[in-house]
């Protein structure tokens, strides 16, 4: 398959976007997709973060990328400290909370993007990493990223509409209190 904004060869197929993207297309738009979440946070290249110290997947994709465009990386207590999930893990931890009455506050910079995505980004990019998250402690936790699989599955893009839609509420929660 070709890739949907050029002739190349396409190395993944997202279907939110109904798009097969080559190398470098897959590249500009993952970037331009976690440019935008730290926007949102209000993270710009002259804010002050840290990335949370581990040997994740995730955080050392973020890492990867303030370093790459230049962001302030800081130690310092003032600066905002990142931390980095994938919408698979986002999403079980909304539903957990959901399920449980707690209260949960996504705070992934991540959490928009599929793990294949994640490690697609890191094989391209030549990410070094000692392991993924493994975002399963219980049984219960299993049983909803299987049910969340079963759902993306049968309905392509379903886990970005539930992320919405937890974001909207979670919103909705805090303007009214």
């Amino acid at each position: 398959m070709n890739c949907s904004r050029c002739a190349r060869k396409a190395v993944i197929y997202l279907p939110y976007m109904s798009q097969h993207l080559c190398k470098e297309h897959f590249i500009k738009v993952y970037e331009k997709r976690l440019k935008l979440e730290l926007t949102k946070r209000g993270i710009n290249k002259k804010t002050k973060v840290n990335v949370k110290e581990d040997s994740f997947l995730e955080n050392a994709i973020v890492k990867h990328y303030l370093k790459k465009y230049y962001y302030k990386m800081s130690n310092e207590e003032n600066s905002i400290l990142l931390d980095a999930s994938n919408i698979e893990c986002s999403l079980k931890d909304y539903l957990k909370a959901f399920i449980t009455g707690q209260a949960y506050e996504n705070k992934n910079v991540l959490s928009r993007f599929y793990a294949r995505e994640n490690e697609l980004y890191a094989e391209l990019e030549g990410i070094t990493y000692k392991r993924k998250k493994n975002c399963v402690n219980t049984e219960m936790e299993g049983y909803i990223m299987q049910m969340l699989e079963d759902i993306e599955k049968n309905q392509p893009g379903a886990k970005f509409k539930l992320l919405s839609s937890f974001e909207k509420i979670r919103a909705a929660n805090y303007s009214s209190s």
